[in-house]
């Protein structure tokens, strides 16, 4: 089995572009029917605090995270993707966790993100993970993390 390599802002806008062009049909629904994906690639690149895996030289997972707002003292995960390949090793997972780490050490006592209704994985995935669902809207589901900076996980 080919060794997972963890890095933080590494990867290129292309690199992020391959990854997301790769994942589109993972998403529900598909990425490139809400986002233009080269755009979106973009503003990762040079807004987002990427955490990243790789293997061989290739972006394999990716969980973009917004984490720049101090005023408002909450991270958002703008994105959470693994190859189709690579599904089911637990790269999603600890992605999150470097994730979560990173975020807490910056000081945010709290991470959000939103997800379909109908993605059943990936809601499983946040909830081990320790969010909880916020609201509701529409077919979206709004769900937080608290982080408790003072406290052990």
């Amino acid at each position: 089995m080919e060794e997972i390599e963890f890095k933080i802002n590494k990867a290129l806008d292309s690199d992020i572009l391959l990854h997301l062009k790769e994942c589109d049909e993972l998403f529900k629904p598909h990425l490139s029917t809400i986002v233009n994906i080269n755009e979106y690639a973009k503003k990762i690149k040079n807004n987002a605090l990427n955490i990243e895996a790789w293997v061989n030289n290739n972006l394999i997972g990716l969980v973009a995270c917004y984490a720049n707002d101090k005023g408002q003292n909450k991270a958002y995960i703008t994105n959470v993707s693994v190859s189709p390949e690579y599904l089911k090793r637990h790269i999603a997972c600890n992605l999150l966790d470097k994730c979560i780490e990173i975020v807490k050490e910056k000081g945010f006592s709290r991470i959000e993100l939103e997800v379909e209704q109908s993605n059943n994985v990936a809601i499983s995935i946040y909830k081990k993970k320790g969010f909880i669902i916020d609201k509701k809207r529409n077919t979206k589901n709004f769900m937080v993390k608290i982080i408790y900076n003072n406290e052990p996980e």
